[in-house]
C-alpha cells in the first residue's frame, strides 16, 4: 500500500497528511507532476492486462501497481525543459509539456480501484462556478441570483435590479511578476462603476447576502465538519477572508443540519468528489445561502481553531480506513 501525493514543495496542509500517514506506517510518496521530467520520471509498460512499472523522483520510487490512493493537493503541471523564445521551438515544448501531462496522468488513471482525492479532472470541471451553481440548485440548497456576463448594459440591469450586489471573481487572481495573488476578494459594487472594462472579461455579480454568520463546510469521504465563522461581515464587510489571522475572525465547530448535510452528500455524489470545501452564508432567517465549493480547499484554519480531526479523516480515507466512505 502507497499513498501518492501530488502538490507543490511548499504545502503545510500536504505536510499534514504525509504525517499522518507515516504515523501509522502507510506507505507515501509525495511529488509534483511540475517537477517532470527534471525531478520527475516514469517507466511504465501495459502488459495488456494491466499497468506496470515505476515513477521516481529525485530521492524515491514507487511501483505504479502499489499506488492504493492518490491524494491531488495542488500541483504545478508537468512542463519541460528549458523555455525556447523562437514560436516553432515554444509550440513543441507546449506540445512535449502536453505529452508529459498525458503520459502521468494516462497511466495513475488507468489503474484500478485506486481512491483518488480527487482526480484532476473531476476537480476542473467541480471548480466551475456555473457549473457548481447549477449542481447546487438541484441538490436543494439556496442560490442567490447571479449573473455571467461581459455587457456592460446587462452588468447594470442586474445590478441595479439586485438592491445590492457584489463582482466575484470566477477562478484565481492576475499574477504580478510571476506570482499568483494570495486572493482576489469579493467586493460590493454599484451600478455607477460599471464602465467599459466590464467587457474585458467575463465577470459574475451576485446579490448581495447580508449574513448573521458564514460557514465552512469540510467533506472528506462521508463524514461532514462544519465551522461557523463569525467576522464583521455580519456588521456590513463583504469578505471574511480578508480577516484570516486576526481576532476578528472567531472560528467554531457546530453541528451540520440533517438537511443540509443530505444536499451536501448529494452534491458530492454528482460532482464525483470525495473531499471538497464549502462555504455558505446564513442569514438571519437561518437560510443556509451556497456561495462555492473548492474541491481542493485548505482545512487547516478550521482544524488549528477547533481542533476538529479534519487531518485524521483525510487519513483515514486515503488509508482505506473502516467507515471512511469511498465513491470511486
Amino acid at each position: 500500500m502507497t499513498v501518492l501525493v501530488l502538490t507543490n514543495r511548499l504545502d503545510p496542509t500536504a505536510d499534514r497528511v504525509i504525517k499522518g500517514l507515516r504515523a501509522r506506517a502507510v506507505g507515501v510518496v509525495r511529488l509534483d507532476p511540475g517537477d517532470l521530467p527534471e525531478g520527475v520520471a516514469i517507466e511504465a509498460e501495459h502488459s495488456g492486462r494491466a499497468w506496470r512499472g515505476r515513477i521516481f523522483t529525485a530521492h524515491h520510487s514507487v511501483l505504479v501497481d502499489d499506488i492504493t490512493a492518490v491524494y491531488v493537493r495542488r500541483p504545478n503541471s508537468p512542463r519541460v525543459l528549458g523555455s525556447p523564445t523562437d514560436p516553432d521551438a515554444y509550440r513543441t515544448y507546449q506540445w512535449a509539456a502536453r505529452e508529459n501531462h498525458e503520459g502521468l496522468y494516462g497511466v495513475l488513471f488507468g489503474l484500478p480501484g485506486v481512491r483518488w482525492a480527487n482526480r484532476p479532472d473531476r476537480n476542473r470541471t467541480a471548480g466551475l462556478k456555473g457549473y457548481q451553481l447549477a449542481t447546487a440548485a438541484a441538490c436543494g440548497f439556496a442560490v442567490p441570483p447571479t449573473l455571467f456576463g461581459n455587457t456592460v448594459s446587462g452588468a447594470r440591469r442586474f445590478v441595479g435590479a439586485q438592491g445590492e450586489a457584489v463582482y466575484k471573481p470566477l477562478r484565481g487572481a492576475p499574477e504580478r511578476g510571476g506570482w499568483q495573488a494570495m486572493a482576489l476578494y469579493t467586493r460590493a459594487v454599484s451600478t455607477a462603476e460599471l464602465d467599459e472594462s466590464v467587457r474585458g472579461a467575463v465577470c459574475q455579480f451576485q446579490r448581495r447576502i447580508r449574513p448573521r454568520y458564514e460557514a465552512r463546510v469540510t467533506v472528506v469521504g462521508d463524514r461532514v465538519f462544519t465551522a461557523r465563522l463569525d467576522s464583521p461581515t455580519a456588521d456590513g464587510a463583504v469578505d471574511w477572508r480578508q480577516y484570516q489571522g486576526t481576532d476578528q475572525l472567531v472560528t467554531t465547530l457546530i453541528d451540520t443540519p440533517a438537511g443540509l448535510a443530505r444536499s451536501i452528500h448529494r452534491y458530492m455524489r454528482v460532482m464525483g468528489l470525495n473531499y471538497g470545501c464549502f462555504d455558505f452564508m446564513v442569514d438571519a432567517a437561518d437560510r443556509w445561502w451556497f456561495l462555492e465549493c473548492n474541491p481542493s480547499g485548505q482545512y487547516l484554519g478550521v482544524e488549528n481553531e477547533t481542533g476538529a480531526p479534519v487531518t485524521r479523516a483525510v487519513v483515514d480515507w486515503l488509508a482505506g480506513a473502516p467507515g471512511a466512505g469511498a465513491r470511486n
